[in-house]
């Protein structure tokens, strides 16, 4: 029967500087292209706002509606902004963990072979994209093992 392992916030935080560098990287991204794009749409909304200001026909009361749904447009926008920063942030920390931690598994064992451990092996998570590197080591380990010996 396998072992089920609780998750803790603290364990996806295995390489703090390389995974705060993944994670600003991700949320100046986002912010600067939701930024741009919260900027355009401010823009495009006060021009509109002028607009409805110098048409002389329009009722105050309707210049007041559409100006008050032109503010739950720009208020909407920022929520969406907020909500995409707080997405990035999440987004940042699982791929930087998905990144940090076979390399720390690697790395340890690395550690493990220049200490002539060659029979110990360290598994990565299936399906991870390092895996590759970590079998090569391994096959790796098996002929230092041979050499060794001989």
């Amino acid at each position: 029967m396998q072992k089920t392992h609780k998750r803790k916030i603290k364990n996806f935080f295995i390489d703090r500087p390389f995974q705060s560098r993944a994670i600003l990287n991700y949320v100046a991204l986002s912010a600067g292209l939701l930024g741009i794009i919260l900027v355009i749409f401010e823009t495009l909304i006060n021009q509109t706002r002028v607009i409805i200001a110098n048409v002389n026909t329009l009722p105050i009361n309707s210049q007041l509606q559409i100006d008050s749904s032109l503010q739950k447009i720009l208020t909407i926008s920022l929520l969406f902004f907020l909500i995409s920063i707080f997405v990035s942030i999440l987004y940042g920390v699982v791929v930087s963990h998905r990144v940090a931690g076979p390399m720390h598994a690697i790395l340890k064992y690395i550690d493990l072979l220049r200490s002539g451990k060659y029979d110990e092996k360290r598994p990565l998570r299936p399906g991870d994209e390092l895996e590759p590197i970590m079998n090569s080591l391994h096959e790796l380990a098996l002929e230092l093992k041979k050499n060794n010996i001989r």
